[in-house]
Parts: C-alpha cells; sequence; structure tokens
C-alpha cells in the first residue's frame, strides 16, 4: 500500500491520540480505569502515566497534580500492576502480561507473581506487537523497536511475519506532515480503515457543489468536444465511448465529428480493419426492417467486450451463417453463400442472406471488418441522423487488372457486385457469449465501473441508471474509494449524495462553472447528461424529450435551450429566451454544415409552427432569423452543400 497521500494528517494525529487514550473523551477516574487502561495498551512509563486525562468526577479537570502515579503505586501493592524495565525505563504493567513480557522481550519480573500469569504464552512476542499495533497508528519497525527494546533486524523479521500472515498492512503509510519518514510502515488493518473512511470524511467536506448545469459543461469538456484531432484522437474518442449502446446513425454524423475535429469515415475504418476497435450491433432501432438501431463500439485487447449482450435469433438461415461464422475466420459474403449451399442452406431470394446476416449483427452476434455495411445499411432507408458518405473515385478501364474470361458490364464493372450492405469479411464479435467464454459477475461490475468512471469523470445514479443498475456497482465503486482510486461526495447539487468522481474531476468540474459554450448533440450522446444524470426540465406543454435516437439538443453554457425531436418536427425551447437565437444559429449550422439532414418543424413549443410564428412566438422568430424559411406545412430549412 501507499496511501500516505490519501490520508488527512490531521486524522492520522486524531486517530492517534485516541488509541492512546490521550483526548480526554476516556479520562482515568481512578485504580480501576488505570487498571483497565494498562491492560488495554500494555506497559507504560511514568511520562506517559502522567500525560493520561484524568478527573476526580463529571465536573471539570482539577488544576492539582496527576494522582494517576499514587494510583499506579497503589495497584502495585494489590498485586495488580507490576513494575519492570522496558527498554531501559521504568514501566508500569498488568499483572496479565508477565508471561508475556517475561518469554518475548527476556524481562525479568518482580517476585510474588500468582503462577497462573506466569504460564507460558503462545506467540508471546506476535501478542505484543499486535496489541502495539491495535493502540497506535501507522508506525516504523525503528518505532516499534525502540519502543520494546528490541534489535532493529527481530522486529524487522516478526513484522513482517505478522504481515505475510495478514494480520498487518504495511507500505507509505503515515504522512510526513504527520511524522512520516518515508520508511516502510505497519499498520492493524482496522486501524488503517478506520483512518481511510475518516480521511474520506474529510475530502467529501472540502468539496464545495455546484449547480447542476455545471455538470453539462464539464461533460462537454471531459468528452473533449472538438480538442481530438486524426485516427489517434478517434481511438481515444471510442475508448471513452466504449461499450455505451448509441444511435448507428449519429456515430459518424455527430457523435465522432464532435469530438474529432477533422473526422473522415478512413479513419474509423483504418482502426476497425487493423483490429484496433470492433463494432458490434445493440438492437434495431424500430421494427424488424428498420435500418437503424444501436451500435456499441469496443477497444481491443480491453474487457470493453464485457459490456455487451447477445439478442436471440430465430431462422434457419440465421442459425446456419452463425454456425459457419464460429468455425473461425472471416467470410466475404460469397463465401457464406456457398458454404450455405453446401449445407444444403438456400436463399431463394438474393435479400434472404443480408436480412440474415443483419439479423444476426443487430443481435451482437456478428460484425464486419470495416464499419462500411452500416453505412451503406443506413443509407438504404430512412435514417435517424444524415450519415457521412465518402465519394469513390471510380479508376479508368486501362488501369483495371481483368482475369482472362471475367464478364465486365458496360460500365466496366464486374458482373453481380456485391451488396454494399454485406461488403468486407464478416465474422463472430468479440462477446464473451458469442466466443463460448464465461466471466463472473465480479469481472462484469469491474468492467462496467471502469467504463463508467471514464466515460462520464463524475458519476451519479442517473448516468449510470442509463447503463446497469447502480445498486449492483456501487460495492465496486465503494470499494474504489477505500483505495484512493475514485473519490465520493456531494459534487453537484440536489443529486444525491453517492456521486463518485476521479481524483481530478472535482477541480475540472468547479473549473467549468464559467463555461460559455454552445454544442449541438445527439440526444443520446454520453456527452448529453440531460435524461441520464440530470433531470430534463420542465416544460409547459404536454410534450416530453427523450435520449431517442434522431433526437437532438443544443445546451449553452450548460444550460439545455433546444430539444428537437426525431425527424425534426417538434421543437422545444428551454430556460432563458436569450440564448434562443445562439441555439438557432447553432442548428441551422449543423445542418449546412451536413451533420444533420435538412429539417421541417412543424410544431414549437406545443404549438403548431405557423400559429406560433402568427403569434411572433420567440423560438419560431429566432428559428426565422436563423435561415429557416416559412411554408404551408411549418418551417424550413435545407442544406446549402
Amino acid at each position: 500500500s501507499d496511501l500516505a497521500e490519501l490520508l488527512d494528517p490531521d486524522v492520522v494525529l486524531a486517530v492517534d491520540a485516541e488509541l492512546a487514550r490521550a483526548t480526554g473523551e476516556r479520562p482515568v477516574r481512578g485504580p480501576e480505569d488505570l487498571a483497565d487502561l494498562l491492560r488495554a495498551l500494555g506497559p507504560q512509563s511514568a511520562e506517559q502515566l502522567t500525560r493520561l486525562p484524568w478527573t476526580g468526577g463529571p465536573a471539570e479537570e482539577p488544576e492539582e497534580p496527576s494522582p494517576v502515579m499514587e494510583w499506579a503505586r497503589e495497584l502495585v501493592r494489590a498485586k495488580r500492576v507490576i513494575e519492570v524495565r522496558l527498554a531501559g525505563t521504568k514501566h508500569w504493567a498488568s499483572v496479565e502480561d508477565a508471561g508475556m513480557l517475561r518469554d518475548g522481550l527476556g524481562i525479568a519480573l518482580p517476585p510474588g507473581i500468582p503462577i497462573e500469569f506466569t504460564n507460558p504464552v503462545a506467540d508471546p512476542l506476535g501478542s505484543l506487537i499486535r496489541r502495539y499495533a491495535r493502540t497506535h497508528g501507522p508506525f516504523s519497525a525503528s518505532q516499534l523497536a525502540s519502543a520494546f527494546g528490541l534489535g532493529i533486524v527481530v522486529a524487522s523479521r516478526e513484522l513482517d511475519r505478522m504481515t505475510s500472515a495478514g494480520q498487518l498492512t504495511s507500505g507509505r503509510l503515515r504522512p510526513e506532515a504527520a511524522g512520516g519518514s518515508g520508511e516502510l510502515d505497519y499498520c492493524d488493518p482496522e486501524v488503517l480503515t478506520r483512518l481511510r473512511r475518516r480521511s474520506l470524511a474529510v475530502l467529501r467536506r472540502q468539496v464545495e457543489p455546484v449547480e447542476q448545469h455545471v455538470l453539462a459543461s464539464f461533460a462537454g469538456r471531459w468528452h473533449q468536444l472538438g480538442a481530438l484531432y486524426g485516427t489517434e484522437g478517434v481511438l481515444q474518442a471510442v475508448a471513452q465511448l466504449a461499450g455505451a449502446a448509441v444511435p448507428a446513425s449519429a456515430i459518424e454524423s455527430l457523435i465522432l465529428p464532435n469530438r474529432v475535429k477533422d473526422y473522415a469515415p478512413a479513419m474509423l475504418d483504418e482502426l476497425i480493419t487493423a483490429g484496433e476497435i470492433a463494432w458490434v450491433g445493440a438492437g434495431r432501432a424500430g421494427g424488424s426492417r428498420a435500418v437503424d438501431g444501436s451500435i456499441r463500439l469496443l477497444v481491443s485487447d480491453t474487457d470493453d467486450a464485457l459490456l455487451a449482450q447477445v439478442e436471440p435469433v430465430e431462422g434457419a438461415m440465421a442459425g446456419a451463417l452463425l454456425e459457419i461464422l464460429r468455425d473461425g475466420g472471416g467470410f466475404l459474403a460469397a463465401d457464406l453463400r456457398e458454404r450455405l449451399a453446401a449445407r444444403g442452406v438456400m436463399a431463394d431470394d438474393p435479400t434472404e442472406l443480408r436480412d440474415a446476416l443483419w439479423q444476426l449483427a443487430w443481435a451482437g452476434w456478428v460484425t464486419a471488418d470495416s464499419f462500411a455495411p452500416v453505412r451503406a445499411t443506413l443509407s438504404g432507408g430512412k435514417t435517424a441522423h444524415h450519415t457521412q458518405r465518402r465519394k469513390i473515385a471510380r479508376p479508368l478501364i486501362g488501369r483495371r487488372v481483368l482475369r482472362p474470361g471475367m464478364p465486365i458490364t458496360p460500365t466496366g464493372r464486374r458482373a453481380g457486385p456485391t451488396d454494399p450492405r454485406t461488403s468486407g469479411r464478416w465474422l463472430t464479435s468479440p462477446i464473451p457469449a458469442v466466443q463460448g467464454l464465461e466471466v463472473t459477475i465480479e469481472q462484469l461490475r469491474a468492467a462496467q465501473v471502469g467504463a463508467l468512471m471514464e466515460r462520464h469523470g463524475v458519476l451519479t445514479k442517473g448516468a449510470a441508471a442509463i447503463e446497469t443498475s447502480f445498486a449492483s456497482v456501487y460495492p465496486v465503486l465503494a470499494a474504489l474509494e477505500e483505495s484512493g482510486a475514485v473519490r465520493r461526495g456531494y459534487f453537484i447539487e440536489r443529486l444525491g449524495g453517492s456521486q463518485f468522481a476521479l481524483p481530478q474531476c472535482p477541480d475540472l468540474l468547479r473549473s467549468a462553472s464559467n463555461a460559455d459554450d454552445a454544442v449541438l448533440l445527439a440526444a443520446a450522446d454520453p456527452a448529453n447528461p440531460y435524461g441520464a444524470a440530470l433531470p430534463w426540465p420542465q416544460h409547459p406543454s404536454a410534450h416530453r424529450p427523450g435520449r431517442t435516437a434522431g433526437a437532438l439538443v443544443v445546451i449553452i453554457a450548460g444550460q439545455l435551450v433546444l430539444y428537437v425531436e426525431r425527424g425534426g418536427h417538434t421543437a422545444m425551447s428551454f430556460g432563458d429566451p436569450r440564448h434562443l437565437s445562439r441555439a438557432a444559429e447553432t442548428l441551422a449550422a449543423s445542418v449546412h454544415g451536413a451533420k444533420i439532414d435538412s429539417l421541417k418543424i412543424t410544431r414549437v413549443d406545443g404549438v403548431d409552427a405557423l400559429a406560433a410564428h402568427a403569434d411572433l412566438h420567440p423560438l419560431a422568430e429566432a428559428l426565422l432569423t436563423a435561415g429557416f424559411t416559412l411554408t404551408p406545412s411549418g418551417l424550413r430549412l435545407r442544406r446549402t452543400r
């Protein structure tokens, strides 16, 4: 352990005093109390005895000299306490310790001790050290050797033996401000737990909670919106998003471009083809024929795959395909068709293979070696978000290498082109259930907590509930708090006391309080805390926003200002009307920048768009000023490029 930096020095000193009975909370009130104290603490010198808090009764501590030494001599005369020389100094010890002191430290005992107190004791030195540890904060081997009059080698050997047996904890434990010397420290595990918990309580009290909207500003910075570049930036963004189910159509239209300034689809393909990341389906967004759905991006060589699940699939062709793919390797669609035929499973309709393959993909069973099939599938029908498409330059016929006998079409293309929705090589997904791997509940919880903390920085019950049960991961979070990996506290107002943050995040959270950014996000983007960590603001209309595929939010200075429903038919405004113009401009810029499709808004804050325009509704006016045009069916904005 290396907890010296995590323990509060004042807490360590306070616990030292409490264990030594030096705080005055339990003063010595007479010979009986002194006898109990010597049994609990072990031998005490005259200096230690005279420092003990004492009182003659419940009143204030008297000012006359301490009577503790007189009580000690009274106990000696009653043969309940013995006088011994320990480390060259006279000490007073309970008579019950006589055998341990003689056998463990070689101390000569005074005459007249009853025989029952001088019988041999099992592990006498170990018993003395365990009591010393229970009554002291972190201590070094040299401190123990000085207290017991032992050689440093003997003390170190005994301490290491007890540490190996789990009776003590060792490491750099005492802070320098509390007397730490940088030596190896030893401590009783229960005492260390007490120190850690009280230090954590001090940390929690030091954090001043921020208003809820600050979390939204922090989330944008934590997800590095607009701060990443290139393929490495894509990998960094995916690592933070890993395991989260996000709308497939939003990945390349909003989610990755919002983070990676120069994002291009080729970057994602490069990482997938190189095996650095993988995509797996997480269900269709709608009926069985829907072209959109949810996808999880996973980083290879991590435990991200533990965060994904599979759904059951039906159909003979889907089952046969899965058997083929489970044999290992990657297969082109043509290879799969041939192997299906060899198994006697024929596809009468060319779309049957494609549909069966995508049934498996959306259910999480299979994936491809690029993102191209996802793009093609999304472009095959109406999607929740506009998807960027790469323009493919067609090579001249003279640059083609044609195999003899290869039939070509009049345009120079090979006959029977592969359906782009099944392009590339297909293989089984890395999900443990697909690979036949057993996952323990401990492994799953650890993976969930790691992903959640990396994704959010500051984790609340609402944010965790989007992906898992907060109660299920709470024990792991509590254990991480004990180890210093995370901090628990009341960081954000009105979100409960069970909030966990990475150590650097409370300061980052406070620094985000003055942010004035305006961002447009997919409502389901993990960088949008509304509807997850934060509740949706109240709205006068009966309509309620949601984190659905295709929905958009505009956040300014952490405040939710604009919500646009999937398809753009309904727009809802929140908060300060002075932000509406900027929000409308941000929405229009995303349309013109080809991040989202053209919009047609038919309802504004629960009112028909034309009626809202006639009534000079602030949101309708802001949209018109930003470039929307008035049409018989509502307010429309078309892309200019």
